[in-house]
């Protein structure tokens, strides 16, 4: 990026490497977006949103095709840092949620292994084009067709998986069709009764702890004393 920079549009590799600044920084506003309110507005539709994500991707890339200006470049690492950002921080739990948690963890550790050849091949591919070309232009062609063929992979994955998974393996003992989300809430809902049991319990043993305190015998001496005071108070009134 800053070599494409400061050889398209004639600026100091000083100002060049800032673009890289500003991408970085928009990456952790994508994972804090994600951090904050990811489980309140996109739990359930990761998939979905990686599709977005990818197909907005592709569009950034396509207009730094034709960018012509320093400020046009800064715009377009500003929006792919934060598309890059949602999509990292998200990464475990769309896996998850990709086949419904069957195999999340093998699949994620295929993912994380997907990413680090993807990172070595793109850089080689960038070079050749480069030496090829003498542009890193043509790169940006190369990350729409990436990008709309990832857009079209999660997109098949989220037919398929409605399509077969959902409806012949997820079937519930009465018959009825059971959601791996349906499944985490009952088990919350049991996880829930059984800790508010658990404290009830909890509260009755202490209160009868302090019931058997308060009633326990008073002592001998004790006993002796109120009796005879009893006694001696009968006898003066008598």
């Amino acid at each position: 990026m800053v070599k494409h920079l400061v050889q398209e549009f004639n600026i100091t590799s000083f100002l060049a490497a800032s673009t890289v600044t500003f991408f970085n920084v928009s990456d952790l506003c994508g994972r804090l977006t994600v951090a904050f309110i990811g489980d309140r507005l996109f739990k359930g539709h990761l998939v979905e949103m990686c599709v977005v994500c990818a197909l907005l991707l592709g569009a950034g890339c396509l207009a730094a095709r034709f960018a012509v200006q320093f400020y046009q470049m800064l715009i377009f690492n500003i929006g792919a840092g934060y598309t890059m950002g949602f999509i990292s921080g998200t990464r475990y739990s769309t896996v998850g949620e990709a086949l419904d948690h069957w195999y999340a963890d093998d699949l994620y550790s295929v993912s994380r292994v997907g990413a680090g050849l993807g990172a070595i091949v793109g850089n080689l591919v960038a070079g050749a084009l480069y030496d090829v070309t003498g542009s890193y232009r043509i790169c940006f062609v190369v990350n729409l067709g990436f990008c709309l063929l990832v857009a079209m992979g999660f997109g098949t994955l989220m037919l398929l998986r409605n399509r077969f998974l959902r409806t012949s393996h997820l079937l519930h003992s009465e018959g009825t069709v059971e959601s791996s989300l349906q499944k985490r809430n009952n088990e919350n809902v049991t996880w829930t009764k059984k800790l508010h049991f658990e404290l009830l319990s909890q509260f009755a043993q202490i209160r009868r702890k302090c019931r058997e305190k308060s009633d326990e015998k008073i002592p001998l001496n004790d006993m002796d004393s109120k009796v005879k005071y009893h006694t001696d108070k009968n006898s003066s009134l008598e």
